[in-house]
């Protein structure tokens, strides 16, 4: 929530003529060092729970791995690290911005597509059967 409205307040806030140089590498670095964080968090989640048995035959094993990926340092999170590292470091670069903006987007996609999957999976089995015995994967 604090990243949303930290990026909202500066996109309504902010003017190139008024606005120094400071207040938008604070910005950029605000989200270079969440995005960071969110990804290596996911990447370490996804690491766990893809190559060691850790959770196996417990509540906490999730149904799913490819959430974590996507959202990992390799996915969006990771994209939007690089977008804000490399701009507060050495400014716009309009190639980058559009690789990592489809980076992004791609990932997003595949996020989404593994939502709606699982919501299709979820009304097909729980909702339209009766057997509680079947799992969701």
């Amino acid at each position: 929530v604090g990243l949303c409205f930290l990026n909202a307040n500066a996109l309504m806030l902010f003017d190139e003529t008024t606005t120094s140089k400071e207040a938008y590498l604070v910005v950029m670095n605000t989200n270079t060092v969440m995005h960071g964080l969110w990804g290596l968090f996911n990447l370490h989640y996804f690491y766990r729970n893809t190559f060691t048995n850790y959770n196996d035959d417990t509540e906490s094993k999730p149904r799913n791995f490819v959430f974590f990926f996507f959202f990992s340092s390799l996915g969006c999170c990771g994209s939007g690290f690089v977008r804000n590292l490399y701009t507060s470091l050495y400014g716009v670069n309009d190639n980058l911005i559009l690789f990592t903006w489809i980076w992004e987007w791609i990932s997003l996609a595949f996020e989404l597509g593994d939502f709606l999957y699982f919501l299709v999976q979820y009304v097909r089995i729980k909702l339209g059967s009766n057997d509680d015995a079947k799992e969701i994967h």
